[in-house]
């Protein structure tokens, strides 16, 4: 009734309803904006989860590949290493094979002063008188075949050898006389003292 006299308390009640309207829009508003809030915050929150995930895959992408590069750098020394030992196996198999022949020259050298100091033993004690017309070598024995006029000269040989303690025994193998030639050819065999 007041109403009926009072215009204005009739909208009293709406403006009332409008105020809670208004509130609750207010209301609904701030939710909205809360809820916006929140769903900005969760969107830039995967956005920056998002960024981090591709700044890790960017990270670890770079880091493949400077590990790749890494290894194929150190399987390329690799190779250049294994190219490397095999050309020094393959001096080293030359070497070693020249070491050989280096031995084997030096004993043949050694072998060869020894039997040169035997020759010239042997060939030292014949006198001008005795001329050789063969001698064989041993390590440990000679053959000697040699001509001459005096039988005294091949007696003084035979015992200049066996004076000297260099040679163990003689063999007078053959011994024979030229009468066209006036000579006396002889042969005998030695064996040396080691």
């Amino acid at each position: 009734m007041l109403e009926k006299y009072l215009p204005f308390l009739g909208h009293l009640p709406k403006l009332k309803k409008r105020q809670s309207q208004e509130s609750d829009e207010h209301s609904l508003d701030s939710d909205l904006i809360y809820k916006e809030d929140i769903s900005q915050n969760t969107i830039k929150a995967y956005q920056n989860f998002s960024i981090l995930i591709l700044a890790i895959f960017i990270f670890l992408t770079l880091i493949n590949f400077i590990l790749n590069k890494e290894v194929v750098s150190l399987d390329l020394q690799k190779k250049n290493l294994e190219k490397e030992i095999s050309l020094l196996t393959s001096a080293e198999n030359r070497i070693n094979e020249v070491g050989k022949k280096i031995n084997f020259y030096e004993d043949a050298v050694s072998n060869r002063n020894v039997l040169s100091d035997k020759l010239l033993f042997i060939t030292d004690k014949v006198t001008p008188d005795i001329y050789i017309e063969q001698l064989i070598l041993y390590e440990d024995q000679f053959t000697l075949s040699m001509y001459g006029k005096d039988v005294v000269s091949f007696t003084r040989l035979i015992l200049n050898y066996l004076e000297e303690g260099k040679v163990s025994e003689i063999v007078l193998r053959e011994a024979s006389y030229d009468s066209l030639n006036d000579r006396f050819a002889v042969q005998i065999g030695g064996t040396l003292v080691k």
